[in-house]
């Protein structure tokens, strides 16, 4: 709710971290995010196009959706989305603006820490002794949070672009005991 209530300079930012973590892809997928590349139709499904795999070319871009909230609650992500695009477009950006930045792929992890610290320290949140936020935390922390909320593995595994084991080995903590805020996100990927 923070990237709701934020001021101006603020809110891209804030809101390309809810997006890696609910999207669980890489700094970089998120970084180089056009107009063109996000689409969110009135049914209340996202649907984007992101890398295929954190080496490919921007002209290898892979389509994924997320399908609408179940419960008719108000959908921050993709709210703050629809905010920053209604934003963009009547500041007149074309198709092939980037939404957030046009740092290189090579920063994005850096930019991203960056924000999610500064929003982290407007919240008055600090992470525990030997413990650091970064951007990874991001990816991780949204495939976690899926796995806890009970989304299926594979369907998971299809939003990363990753494998079950890949996923198991090093997305994925089982210890996480589950919140209403994994639902929140993740609730979507159930059956309605």
């Amino acid at each position: 709710m923070l990237a709701c209530y934020s001021p101006t300079i603020l809110r891209p930012r804030l809101t390309a971290v809810v997006l890696q973590f609910w999207w669980m892809r890489r700094a970089g997928d998120i970084t180089g995010l056009c107009v063109a590349d996000v689409q969110l139709p009135a049914d209340g499904r996202t649907c984007y196009r992101v890398p295929d795999h954190k080496t490919a070319a921007r002209d290898r871009l892979i389509a994924r959706t997320l399908p609408p909230a179940h419960d008719g609650a108000y959908d921050v992500p993709r709210q703050l989305l629809a905010r920053l695009l209604a934003d963009l477009r009547s500041a007149g950006a074309s198709a092939g603006t980037r939404l957030f930045t046009s740092c290189a792929a090579r920063a994005a992890s850096g930019v991203i820490t960056g924000w999610l610290r500064e929003g982290l320290f407007r919240l008055d949140v600090t992470a525990p002794v030997g413990t650091i936020y970064s951007s990874h935390s991001l990816k991780k922390g949204g495939a976690t949070a899926a796995n806890a909320a009970g989304v299926p593995r594979d369907a998971i595994a299809e939003l990363t672009n990753t494998t079950d084991r890949t996923l198991a080995e090093s997305y994925i903590s089982t210890l996480v005991v589950p919140s209403c805020y994994d639902r929140c996100f993740y609730g979507r990927l159930f059956p309605a």
